[in-house]
């Protein structure tokens, strides 16, 4: 999962294959580095996950800080990512049903210049599925929405008729 701050919204996502040069890892485990491939921009992703008491490396790649693509670690300004219409439940979202929208598609990132998503889509759901968002793409035309297995994915806007507080 790539987030725009360290514990904050995810903005995308790190599948096996995809390239990030770490710049630095900070001290909870949080890399800030540029994700290479569909991405192509500065992120934050997990690169330490405990479990079970055990920290393990959630991705493999060196750790580069001579590598400076991305300057001095910093949240992404949510201009770059959101219109600001976020979700008032920070964690899981509020449920929403998908409508009958002609791509009913979800995508791992998104393109935010295009205001569409990036490559194959990952998935598609059925009218009527719940899913929970969480905000809209900067450009409005997608909406983050997790379906309630801990992955959160991008939906066209036009899938959904309401987003509710």
């Amino acid at each position: 999962m790539l987030r725009s701050d360290a514990h904050s919204y995810a903005i995308g996502n790190l599948r096996e294959g995809a390239t990030m040069d770490v710049h630095e890892v900070d001290a909870n485990g949080w890399a800030w580095g540029f994700v290479y491939g569909e991405v192509n921009r500065c992120a934050w992703a997990q690169f330490h996950v405990k479990k079970d008491g055990v920290s393990t490396e959630n991705f493999e790649g060196p750790i580069d800080d001579h590598v400076d693509q991305c300057g001095p670690k910093t949240p992404l300004p949510q201009a770059e990512w959101t219109t600001g219409e976020i979700n008032a439940k920070p964690d899981k979202g509020t449920p929403v049903p998908i409508n009958g929208c002609p791509s009913p598609h979800y995508w791992d990132n998104w393109d935010f210049a295009a205001g569409a998503g990036i490559g194959q889509p990952r998935g598609s759901v059925t009218a009527g599925q719940q899913v929970s968002w969480r905000y809209v793409t900067k450009d409005g035309k997608g909406v983050m929405a997790n379906m309630g297995e801990g992955e959160w994915y991008f939906f066209l806007r036009e899938c959904f008729d309401e987003l509710p507080p």
